[in-house]
This record gives structure tokens, sequence and C-alpha cells, in this order.
């Protein structure tokens, strides 16, 4: 019979790590996971108020296929054929980048925090609106702030479908529908 020899301190030490390890990476997912889920749940929540808003002769389209860039998430078209590319984001708040930041090749937009996006939501949203032949929205409808668009031509709209339609011109400023 052959005995086992005690593993000591280092087996101990690397089994903690082991497992430390797996724990990281298991949470990891989950989070990812997890916004994901947020981000399709907000994305479809968003595109039902916004088709409540419609006015007659505006079409709305979800999930219009975009080779090359994933979706475009809400695709406006109005009655005259204008088109806008509507990106939902699950966002907070998001603000501007300072001009002196964007001199060094920042970004335009950061999160409220002061951090920057690990991808670029203003990048993504032009690149789909360019191979759509539409004009870039950027929509955040659970942030409270201003609407405001970018150097790059971005409208971004931090508010409720409302204000996103007031953006695009689906209502005036004085209909409070």
């Amino acid at each position: 019979m052959t005995e086992l020899l005690p593993a000591g301190p280092w087996a101990a030490l690397a089994a903690f790590a082991a497992l430390v390890c797996c724990y990281v990476v298991i949470a990891r997912a989950v989070r990812r996971r997890y916004y994901s889920w947020r981000g399709r749940r907000i994305e479809r929540a968003a595109a039902r108020r916004l088709t409540i808003r419609l006015p007659l002769g505006w079409t709305l389209t979800k999930n219009v296929p975009v080779p090359g860039h994933g979706d475009a998430d809400i695709l406006l078209t109005d009655a005259h054929g204008q088109r806008w590319v509507v990106e939902v984001k699950s966002y907070e708040s998001i603000r501007r980048t300072s001009w002196l930041l964007r001199i060094f090749g920042r970004p335009e937009v950061r999160r409220a925090s002061g951090r920057f996006f690990e991808r670029n939501p203003i990048a993504q949203v032009v690149g789909v609106a360019d191979a759509c032949h539409a004009r870039p929205v950027l929509w955040l409808p659970y942030a409270k702030g201003r609407t405001f668009i970018t150097r790059s031509g971005v409208i971004v709209v931090q508010g409720s479908s409302r204000q996103l339609m007031r953006a695009v011109g689906g209502c005036a400023w004085w209909q409070f529908s």
C-alpha cells in the first residue's frame, strides 16, 4: 500500500489561489450576463414607450441588423422619409468631455462619475447610423440630464420618450402629451 504524503502549505496555498481565480471568473461572467439582460430589458421597455408616442405617419423598427456593426436598436422614420438610428443605453447619466481632453484624443462623452466608457457609445451609434444612412441618436431613457448634440453630430437624449420625440422633431416643445 502506498501512503499519501502530506501536501504541505504550498499545496493549500495553490488550492486557495485556484479557488479565488474560479470565483473571479464566475463572478465576472455572472455580472456580464446580468448587465446584458438588464440592457435588453431596458431596450424593450424603451421601444414600447416610444411606440405609444409615435405621431401619425412615423414608423419604428426594432433590432435592425447592420452588417459589421451588430444591430440598430431602433430605426425611426418620419412621414417625410427622414431616418434616425436610436441606440438605447442603460447608463444612469452621461456628460460631455471637456475640450481640453478632446484635443488629446479622448472620446466626446464620459460617465457622470468622470470615468470613460469601455466602448465608446458615440463611435458605435455613428457607425450604425452611417451604415443605415440615418441620423445618429443616443438615448438614455433612465438618465436625468440635458439633451445635447456632440461635435460628431450625435443627438444625446437623457430622459423620457417625450424628450426623444422632441429632440428628433416628433412633437413641439410646447406639446405635453
